[in-house]
């Protein structure tokens, strides 16, 4: 009887254990949770940019041949903040069409909150906006799916 009751405590033990450690790895940054990144505030698809330790996210939007791209960050509110395109450098735009995979570098003019370009998809319902930059002395690029509306 002892035993059965060791053993209960055991594996309740080893069960909390997981539970723990999964909670953990779980909320580590946060943005792969699903919700755990606000909506984008100008109702264009978002990427977080990859390199480095700064996090920056880009936010893109598409109607007719208009193409933004809005550099962001997450405040310590969990809310988007615009970051002003003059705190980028290097910064390059291209798109990709996914059936031709055919890449065009695209010229950007910045405005106070954005990048932008026209760009006409040709062929295609869908195309990539690949954009890299530096920001804060390291490197940052993000691929983004864009639907044709």
């Amino acid at each position: 009887m002892k035993s059965n009751s060791v053993r209960s405590l055991l594996g309740l033990v080893v069960f909390m254990c997981a539970i723990m450690v999964t909670s953990v790895s779980i909320a580590h940054e946060g943005h792969g949770v699903p919700g755990s990144v606000p909506p984008a505030p100008h109702g264009g698809k978002l990427k977080e940019a990859k390199g480095g330790k700064a996090e920056l996210f880009y936010e893109v939007t598409y109607k007719g041949s208009d193409l933004k791209i809005y550099p962001l960050r997450i405040t310590d509110q969990g809310v988007f903040e615009a970051v002003a395109p003059k705190e980028l450098s290097k910064v390059t735009v291209k798109a990709e069409n996914p059936k031709t995979k055919k890449t065009e570098t695209l010229t950007t003019t910045s405005t106070d909150e954005s990048f932008d370009t026209k760009y006409t998809a040709k062929g295609t319902s869908r195309f990539f906006v690949h954009v890299s930059s530096t920001y804060r002395n390291e490197s940052k690029n993000a691929k983004i799916q864009v639907e044709k509306n």
